[in-house]
């Protein structure tokens, strides 16, 4: 990415403006039409603006809240925003994105329903696509060379052209709902840490497919679904181990492995020492 242009260091001190308007962004009377690049280490408070938003995510984690809606984003996100539409983004890790801001005036009626939010995945392929157009056009901007604006609205149809292919991939699309479906399984495995489950079961209880359910989970926490359980019940047997007197058998059944010799080989792989070892440091 070529941060130099339009950086924008969100650590500082953000004012806590609810209303960001057009006329604080476009300076040129001749383009409506922005680039910014954005750098998130601590929360950026609930706002609305004037103009739409496209965004791209390209590092970093956090959760977008929309409304009434939050949605967890990670490198690869699209967000459209559309006019004074309130959002927000909380609990953010160094995330990064690219704001593409621009006017009512430059989308065309036809191609994406300008009041609806969406929330798109994409490959990482596809999203070094987008991110090669937006970067020339970051320059075009930057750079006000002759009949810059008429490329430079080009170059945003081009974007826009690639959302509206990208929407009509179903397995782009961002289901908010199964998220949250899927994370309140989550939740409720981590307080039964010693029950089992099948991969069936798990998907049954957020409605929806074993498939959908492990493609959901792999986006949210980088992990399989049983990869997260295993690593969930080592964090608890380390509380156990350090605060209680049960033996290590004991606190193996207690966090869900069946086999003592299993959690030690798990253990060990995790924490570079045995179970009994961890106890004596």
């Amino acid at each position: 990415m070529d941060n130099n242009l339009y950086n924008v260091d969100m650590n500082m001190d953000i004012p806590p403006a609810k209303e960001y308007l057009s006329k604080d962004f476009f300076s040129d009377g001749s383009l409506a039409l922005h680039v910014l690049h954005m750098d998130l280490s601590i929360e950026y408070p609930l706002h609305h603006h004037d103009f739409y938003e496209l965004v791209l995510v390209y590092n970093g984690s956090g959760l977008h809240i929309c409304g009434e809606k939050s949605s967890n984003v990670i490198s690869g996100d699209i967000l459209f925003i559309p006019v004074l539409q309130e959002h927000a983004y909380q609990n953010v890790k160094e995330l990064s994105y690219v704001n593409i801001i621009f006017s009512k005036s430059l989308l065309p009626n036809t191609f994406i329903d300008p009041t609806v939010f969406l929330h798109l995945h994409l490959t990482e392929f596809d999203l070094k696509i987008l991110l090669n157009i937006v970067n020339q056009l970051d320059r075009e901007i930057y750079r006000k060379e002759i009949e810059y604006a008429e490329f430079s609205k080009s170059l945003l149809i081009q974007l826009l052209i690639k959302v509206k292919r990208t929407i009509h991939k179903s397995s782009y699309l961002v289901d908010t709902n199964i998220e949250l479906r899927v994370q309140n399984v989550i939740e409720f495995i981590c307080s039964n840490l010693s029950s089992h489950y099948t991969l069936r079961e798990l998907s049954e209880m957020a409605n929806t497919s074993s498939r959908n359910f492990s493609r959901v989970f792999k986006r949210l926490y980088g992990l399989s679904v049983f990869q997260y359980i295993n690593m969930e019940r080592i964090k608890e047997s380390i509380i156990l181990i350090r605060e209680t007197t049960m033996t290590i058998t004991q606190i193996s059944s207690l966090v869900g492995f069946d086999e003592p010799s299993y959690f030690s080989l798990l253990f060990k792989k995790i924490m570079k020492c045995s179970p009994s070892n961890y106890r004596h440091l």
